[in-house]
């Protein structure tokens, strides 16, 4: 069995995200009842909700709690920031590890407004705060690989079927490949 450090997530060398993304062209057609038109539809209408902020997105994160399996992750709880997510410890979470999905408000006449992302994708992007996360709190692989389980189970409720059409990865992003070109 792994270690805990074997686990760990090295959060000063990466960024990382999770991805999710709807796998339209795996679905056959041919032997499957599936509206691919319907797929589509309430995949907009979650990612939508995904993005447009703690408002929308609330529900979504609870019912990703509700899908855990790890205890770890069950103690979770959902992020209340703007752009909503998943935190331990309170919610206001200005400590330890967090995700928040994707969120990106502009102002058109001095008032917010909100766009979808042009892409396909629901973005969880990891916030932990280094300089405050006193109790060392990083995320594991086995936590994150929950996290994606726990999204697929919840899209399988929204869907009412067996949703093997998402995919789900983590992508990690070189903090510091810009610095070492120097």
């Amino acid at each position: 069995m792994a270690t805990e450090s074997q686990h760990k997530i090295i959060t000063d060398l990466y960024n990382y995200q999770i991805h999710f993304e709807l796998d339209v062209e795996g679905i056959d057609y041919n032997t499957e009842e599936i509206n691919p038109l319907h797929f589509n539809k309430v995949w907009g209408q979650i990612k939508t909700k995904c993005e447009n902020g703690i408002e929308t997105n609330r529900t979504i994160s609870e019912n990703l709690i509700k899908h855990f399996k790890l205890e770890t992750n069950k103690k979770l709880h959902v992020l209340d920031k703007a752009e909503g997510g998943l935190c331990c410890g309170n919610q206001a979470n200005t400590e330890g590890k967090q995700f928040k999905f994707r969120y990106d408000p502009y102002t058109y006449c001095g008032k917010p407004v909100h766009r979808q992302f042009i892409d396909s994708k629901i973005v969880l992007t990891d916030f932990t705060n280094s300089k405050n996360n006193n109790n060392n709190e990083y995320w594991t692989y086995e936590e994150l690989n929950d996290i994606m389980n726990a999204f697929k189970l919840y899209m399988k409720d929204v869907f009412e079927c067996e949703c093997n059409y998402i995919e789900s990865r983590i992508v990690l992003e070189d903090k510091y490949y810009i610095d070492d070109l120097d």
